[in-house]
């Protein structure tokens, strides 16, 4: 099966029709790294005014969508410059790198070694849970991903706009006025 996108009319005469335009969003933060939406509409049980108004309302959903992707792919580009520019600095003395003594030697770590690597009754081996049991901290207190990555964003935070929704509101009222004027009530 193919990934949908894009335009689709779906119903019968007794429950109604739909008109809906699916598309797709980049998201790091989201499982396949995709979203998808839907601007849906729908059409009443007429189905030729449903398939007449399906121009419209397909014309002005496109341009909806379209600006949404151009929106969110305008705040991804300015996250990945700004996550560059911070990958991007020098390592300082206090980095997690491993610290040698004389050759052939380790300095000294927190976490002790044992004497003999051959000896396994002596070796301190740090238990480390399994995946299935979705712990978010390992058992050395580290996090197993970054705070960042467990949060899902919304829409307003994918498009970086905090006022998306009343925006997106007048655009769904001036269509409705445009098919109110089309084809009356």
């Amino acid at each position: 099966m193919g990934k949908p996108s894009g335009p689709m009319m779906f119903g019968d005469s007794v429950a109604g029709y739909t008109i809906a335009y699916i598309f797709r969003l980049q998201d790091p933060r989201s499982r396949g790294m995709k979203r998808t939406y839907a601007l849906i509409a729908m059409a009443g049980r007429d189905c030729r005014r449903a398939s007449r108004a399906m121009v419209k309302v397909i014309e002005v959903f496109e341009g909806i969508a379209n600006r949404i992707i151009s929106l969110a792919e305008k705040v991804l580009e300015r996250e990945s410059a700004a996550s560059a520019q911070a990958s991007s600095r020098p390592v300082t003395a206090f980095s997690s790198a491993p610290t040698f003594g004389s050759p052939g030697t380790m300095a000294s770590s927190p976490q002790k070694l044992s004497s003999s690597a051959g000896d396994s009754t002596n070796r301190k081996i740090t238990p480390v849970s399994s995946f299935l049991s979705a712990k978010k901290v390992d058992p050395d207190g580290f996090p197993r991903q970054s705070h960042d990555m467990l949060k899902a964003k919304g829409l307003t935070e994918i498009v970086g706009m905090e006022n998306f929704f009343p925006e997106l509101h007048a655009m769904f009222c001036g269509l409705l006025h445009a098919l109110i004027k089309e084809f009356g009530t």
